[in-house]
């Protein structure tokens, strides 16, 4: 067996083994590039910030006033709470809160999504959220639906098998001869079917080829921890450190804190941050759920605005001092892809021309199995017996030709 042949074998082998998952899973990375255009096209947008309500020549409510407003609606024990804005003045105020649940006061785990009015604080909206159509189909492109431990695993190691697949399929596009490689770029249209099929798998294989890496290489950093570390010491020669929560300084034995003296610290803060940038397109403050959590104010301007280009302080809930920042332009060549893998995987990093790019890569890559398969299957005895049948029932012996004349 030449090199070409065994590189061929662990080519179909490894696509019959990953084939079925890669297909699904880039079929639903293909529908979530769009996420934001179908929630606009269905009108089924919820965690929206494009819903409005009418302009008013009133002053934007205050943090205190959106969190004091969102307290009054939700029950009482919960761990997690933060509200962002939206690009315009008029766009909702979007909060979430986070509850762990409680089985005698009968109060479901699970995030609340409120809604709320820019100008007035108003709770517009307070609903469970459950995720909806684009939560299962979140659930269903990392895990497959099976439980979390085990689908990520299935997903993760299916995309592994993918990036091999591509690797060994680039060797086998190598033609053997300098006259191939004209067949090795365009699809050949007019000849049968088999033969289109195999252009298909071949040359529209080549052309997503470095795109299709990239996607799965931004996916594998989610489903291994290891390669997420592999990647951060890579960029910086250094290992990844887990996220420690910064905490605010609290002593039992100082005054107890008022609500009042909390709102007004909140909305210092968040003044204090929001006077450092000149231009703002969309900001997020958190709320101190518990005695030693802190206050969070993330500033998003308007570069970067196709993805995740933060700069976020931590203060004291107590003091109001800055006790930690992290801003995008010091952040470590590491930190920076960590915050830039998902809106690379989806495409969202150059707005909608990388997004159209994303989307036609994942439907080719979704193709390769099926190319691949119908490959595979012509090439085998069950397959060949088939196309023999075929054409046995189509031949006329010389007898029924003779009748016939």
């Amino acid at each position: 067996m030449t090199v070409r042949k065994l590189i061929g074998k662990i080519h179909l082998w490894l696509g019959l083994a990953s084939g079925l998952v890669v297909f699904l899973v880039s079929i639903s990375g293909a529908i979530m590039v769009f996420e934001k255009e179908i929630r606009w096209a269905t009108g089924t947008s919820s965690y929206d910030r494009t819903v409005t309500v009418p302009e008013q020549n009133a002053p934007a409510a205050s943090p205190s006033l959106i969190f004091q407003k969102s307290l009054e609606v939700v029950p009482r024990g919960g761990t997690y709470q933060y509200f962002f804005t939206g690009e315009q003045e008029n766009n909702v105020i979007i909060n979430w809160f986070y509850h762990p649940g409680n089985e005698v006061a009968d109060i479901p785990a699970g995030y609340r999504e409120i809604h709320q009015n820019p100008y007035t604080g108003e709770v517009m909206l307070n609903e469970l959220w459950e995720g909806g159509f684009w939560g299962w189909m979140v659930k269903f492109h990392t895990s497959l639906l099976l439980p979390s431990e085990i689908g990520h695993q299935v997903v993760g190691w299916a995309t592994v098998t993918f990036i091999l697949m591509l690797i060994t399929g680039l060797v086998l596009w190598f033609p053997k001869s300098k006259k191939g490689y004209k067949q090795r770029f365009s699809v050949k249209w007019g000849a049968s079917f088999k033969r289109v099929n195999y252009d298909l798998h071949n040359v529209l294989g080549f052309y997503v080829l470095g795109v299709v890496i990239i996607i799965a290489l931004t996916g594998l950093v989610w489903s291994f921890d290891w390669f997420r570390s592999g990647v951060y010491f890579m960029a910086v020669g250094e290992a990844l450190t887990e996220h420690q929560e910064i905490l605010s300084t609290y002593h039992p034995e100082a005054v107890p804190q008022t609500s009042d003296q909390l709102f007004r610290l909140i909305d210092r803060v968040t003044a204090t941050t929001l006077d450092q940038y000149p231009e703002v397109y969309r900001y997020s403050v958190s709320y101190p759920m518990d005695s030693t959590a802190s206050i969070a104010v993330s500033i998003l301007t308007e570069q970067g605005k196709n993805y995740d280009r933060h700069d976020e302080y931590i203060y004291d809930r107590y003091t109001g001092e800055l006790i930690a920042s992290e801003k995008w332009n010091e952040q470590n060549a590491g930190e920076r892809i960590m915050h830039l893998n998902y809106p690379i995987h989806l495409g969202l990093i150059g707005g909608l021309p990388t997004k159209i790019l994303a989307f036609l890569a994942s439907l080719i890559a979704a193709s390769l199995p099926v190319t691949g398969f119908y490959i595979w299957w012509n090439a085998t005895r069950w397959g060949r017996k088939r196309k023999t049948k075929k054409r046995r029932g189509n031949k006329k012996t010389f007898r029924q030709i003779e009748i016939a004349g």
